[in-house]
């Protein structure tokens, strides 16, 4: 009798603007991105980790934050909701990003910066909480109710390293996938970690 492979389902949780950042930092360019070919080229590297599973690609989530007043974030908005969205296996969510209650501070003197030093305008700082909040959530509520068995984590925040620990301790592989040397103790804390900089080639997009 022929023993069935164990078959993995895998999800992928992308924090668009963190993956946008360190791929900005790590390229040094304006770096156009197919988002058709990068989960499934960061997924090739998940098979090369687990060569003796069945694994299948379930979902891919992609977390994107947004400011409703920002002309750049509405043209983001119809990309992710009219195109990025209907992809096979894509679910976007997007969340509003808050007004801060406090002004930006120097880290070296620890005093607000209530206005710009070069054009005097008043800064009004936003956050991301709402986005770290929402991937933490999804994640230990999808592993709770059995959905995937590998989840990949496109993010250098270690914000997540929590959620990964509690994971762990109950089965689940949590893969890293990010531009060392952001990220270190984000993928210290992961079963396993992908370079996204080693096959950049794969998901660049060709008509540039």
């Amino acid at each position: 009798m022929v023993n069935k492979k164990t078959r993995l389902r895998v999800y992928i949780f992308f924090d668009f603007w963190n993956f946008q950042l360190g791929l900005n930092n790590f390229a040094k360019e304006n770096f156009p991105v197919d988002w058709e070919k990068l989960p499934y080229a960061i997924f090739e590297e998940v098979k090369k980790l687990l060569p003796d599973d069945t694994v299948f690609l379930d979902e891919i989530r992609i977390y994107i934050s947004y400011d409703p007043n920002s002309e750049s974030d509405k043209n983001l908005l119809r990309w992710a909701n009219g195109w990025l969205s209907t992809r096979p296996r894509f679910k976007v969510i997007l969340k509003e990003r808050k007004l801060q209650r406090k002004h930006p501070f120097c880290s070296n003197c620890r005093r607000e910066i209530k206005e710009c030093p070069y054009c005097n305008s008043p800064l009004k700082g936003t956050n991301e909480k709402g986005i770290d909040t929402s991937i933490v959530t999804d994640i230990i509520k999808l592993a709770w109710n059995d959905a995937y068995d590998v989840s990949i984590i496109v993010s250098s925040d270690a914000d997540f390293i929590p959620a990964v620990e509690f994971l762990g301790e109950r089965g689940k592989k949590v893969i890293a996938a990010g531009f060392p040397p952001l990220g270190k103790e984000l993928r210290q804390s992961c079963w396993a970690q992908i370079d996204l900089g080693t096959i950049k080639s794969k998901f660049r997009r060709k008509d540039r």
